[in-house]
């Protein structure tokens, strides 16, 4: 899990402990992974079982971003892909997201938005029930 993302993750965990909604932080104690110079098709991850990713929803339910959550889940997209997704990105008719661009913040701490990074990342994710309807998770 790359440095920033870890940070985030710890952060919102944190404060789910601060609210007493957990007793204890699971990422108490994780590290960052460090670079093995391996690419991503290369290594080994696991996707969150379905009550992991609806225990980590719930945990989340007091958040302002708590709607994004089942997004990404659902799609696989990434957080800068899914805060760039404007109306115009969502086809109802053929039920795709398209994603044509991704958010990032600059190192003065504004946020932009570009395309994405590599060819592959412009694209259209299906948009089925789970994202349709409300709290699919």
């Amino acid at each position: 899990m790359p440095k920033k993302t870890l940070g985030a993750l710890k952060s919102m965990l944190n404060s789910a402990v601060g609210d007493g909604i957990i007793t204890r932080s699971p990422a108490a104690g994780v590290k960052p992974l460090k670079d093995d110079g391996k690419k991503a098709s290369e290594t080994y991850h696991r996707a969150l079982t379905v009550e992991e990713q609806t225990l980590f929803v719930e945990l989340l339910r007091p958040e302002w971003y708590y709607e994004l959550i089942p997004l990404l889940f659902c799609t696989g997209m990434r957080v800068g892909e899914a805060a760039a997704i404007t109306w115009k990105d969502v086809d109802y008719i053929n039920n795709v997201i398209h994603i044509s661009s991704t958010q990032s913040r600059t190192e003065g701490g504004k946020h932009t938005v570009d395309t994405p990074e590599s060819r592959t990342s412009d694209r259209d994710i299906p948009m089925h029930s789970g994202i349709l309807s409300p709290h699919a998770i």
